[in-house]
C-alpha cells in the first residue's frame, strides 16, 4: 500500500510503501509520473494495493530500493476525497 509519495526529477516517484510483513520501504519507480510518448497516466496514488517486483542489485548501500515493475491490485475510487 503506498502511503507518501514525493516527485523526483522529470517522471519518477519515491514512495514510502507499507508491506504485507508490516515493515515500510522507501522504492523509487521510474517513470511513476507517467507521460512519456503515449501520455500514460500514473495508477501510484495514495491508499492504491500494488504488487512489485523490486530491482536485484548486488549491493545494498541506501534504505532506497528500485522497483522494476508494479501492477496495480485494488484501489478505491473515493479516496482522494476523504
Amino acid at each position: 500500500i503506498i502511503l507518501q509519495k514525493t516527485p523526483y526529477r522529470e517522471r519518477d516517484i519515491v514512495a514510502q510503501v507499507l508491506l504485507r510483513s508490516g515493515r515500510k520501504l522507501s522504492a523509487l519507480f521510474y517513470g511513476g509520473r507517467g507521460g512519456g510518448k503515449n501520455q500514460k497516466g500514473s495508477v501510484l496514488e495514495l491508499g492504491h494495493l500494488l504488487q512489485i517486483e523490486i530491482k536485484k542489485t548486488g549491493r545494498r548501500t541506501s534504505d532506497l530500493v528500485s522497483v522494476q515493475e508494479w501492477a496495480l491490485v485494488w484501489s478505491s475510487p473515493h479516496i482522494r476525497l476523504h
